[in-house]
């Protein structure tokens, strides 16, 4: 019996040693998960002015106008869209133009006296809209066809995007195929696009000399084939692009600084507890715990050179989303909405 005793306590021992090793290298694990965490985006930005969206409604686009007023792109739920002029300064809304039939597809150009609605056919697919208006007159501009195929000749489901030229002259709508076309705001002048790929592509910035940039995929199912930078006009061709974004991405979005030589990022990431952490808690008989979101905010190089990570957001339910990534006009920092409240990052390094 003393005997069995003692093999007891031994065993005993033995199992608060491995848990104790096991809450060591938890602390430590904590520690250095703590130290490596990625700066909170808030601690880092500021607020531009007291202007609010209104409860139930969103913000789709923004742009800051030479004398320094914000012109902001607003799209209720059950109603029109509108573009709003607010004075940053005291957050005043001193104008309000609102546009009817216009949903929530819709653009403004990058100069904001331009908005562009894209109305889909009938049937889905086949032919669609896009109609121009005059922001300051609220006049319609011009009205064109987009005929945009539901689906490739290999049966792979596609997209449409709609990219506006740095110049706000011209547009381009552009399927996930690699099919498109360019449009002249004024003069209904357009050109085809047609750009020979084996997968789909998601078209990301278009800028003043007619070069786009495309995220290409095996399919729509995913398969990144990297990023490739290409010519629209005058000799066709296309480069690779050495672009790196950081692992996790579930989504992202790209913004052209004004001077053309930097990107910003709108990314989301889907997340998980650290592998060593999930491990250990099934040895202690938990459950790992769920995925969770974040959204980021990173600039780079147009290159893909110097990617930095300028802060992120933990997502709570339908709160803290980042909405409407904009540079403000001298590039030295990147605007956003969150939580109804416009904010600015500073980009410097």
């Amino acid at each position: 019996m003393r005997e069995q005793g003692d093999a007891t306590k031994q065993r005993g021992r033995r199992t608060w040693s491995v848990a104790a090793l096991m809450l060591l290298f938890a602390l430590v694990g904590a520690l250095v998960v703590g130290l490596r965490q990625p700066p909170k985006l808030m601690d880092r930005a500021k607020l531009v002015t007291s202007y609010r969206v209104p409860a139930g409604e969103m913000v789709f686009e923004h742009r800051w106008m030479p004398d320094g007023r914000i012109r902001v792109l607003v799209v209720p739920l059950r109603s029109f869209s509108r573009v709003e002029e607010v004075e940053p300064r005291t957050g005043d809304v001193v104008s309000r133009r609102v546009f009817n039939g216009v949903t929530n597809a819709c653009w403004l150009s990058p100069d904001g006296k331009r908005l562009l609605s894209l109305e889909p056919g009938a049937p889905a697919g086949s032919i669609s809209l896009c109609r121009i208006f005059s922001v300051d007159e609220g006049r319609q501009l011009t009205c064109v066809k987009a005929a945009i195929p539901k689906r490739t000749p290999g049966n792979q489901v596609v997209g449409i995007h709609i990219l506006w030229n740095p110049n706000s002259r011209e547009w381009m709508d552009m399927s996930t195929a690699g099919m498109g076309t360019v449009h002249r705001v004024q003069g209904g002048m357009t050109r085809s696009v047609a750009i020979r790929n084996t997968g789909l592509m998601v078209p990301l910035i278009l800028d003043s000399r007619d070069r786009l940039l495309v995220h290409t995929f095996r399919s729509s199912r995913g398969g990144s084939l990297g990023y490739r930078e290409i010519s629209l006009s005058g000799p066709s061709g296309s480069r690779s692009v050495p672009l790196q974004l950081p692992a996790g991405v579930e989504m992202s979005h790209a913004y052209l600084s004004p001077d053309e030589r930097r990107i910003a990022w709108y990314i989301r990431f889907r997340e998980q507890q650290p592998g060593w952490l999930q491990r250990l808690m099934a040895l202690v008989g938990r459950r790992p715990g769920a995925d969770y979101k974040s959204e980021a905010v990173y600039v780079c190089d147009r290159n893909g050179a110097n990617m930095r990570d300028l802060g992120r957001v933990v997502l709570s339910g339908a709160e803290g989303h980042i909405s409407a990534l904009q540079w403000t006009r001298d590039g030295a920092a990147v605007t956003f909405f969150q939580n109804k409240h416009l904010y600015a990052v500073d980009v410097a390094r």
